[in-house]
């Protein structure tokens, strides 16, 4: 079933959207900027507003 055709949608805030996290030590870890990088990156962000699966999802508001 498509989430656009729900009967009721939860209404998501901001602390429960798509949070990246890490161990604090890892913070500031290669891998860890790389993910951070990836999430954010524009390539990210174009494919997640062109796929019609997130027709309906709450998204963080840097992807609006």
């Amino acid at each position: 079933m498509k989430l656009t055709n729900a009967f009721a949608l939860e209404k998501m805030t901001t602390p429960y959207i798509n949070v990246v996290a890490v161990k604090r030590g890892n913070a500031e870890s290669a891998w860890a900027q790389n993910i951070v990088a990836g999430y954010k990156s524009e390539t990210f962000k174009a494919a997640i507003r062109s796929d019609r699966f997130y027709d309906g999802f709450t998204l963080p508001d840097y992807l609006k």
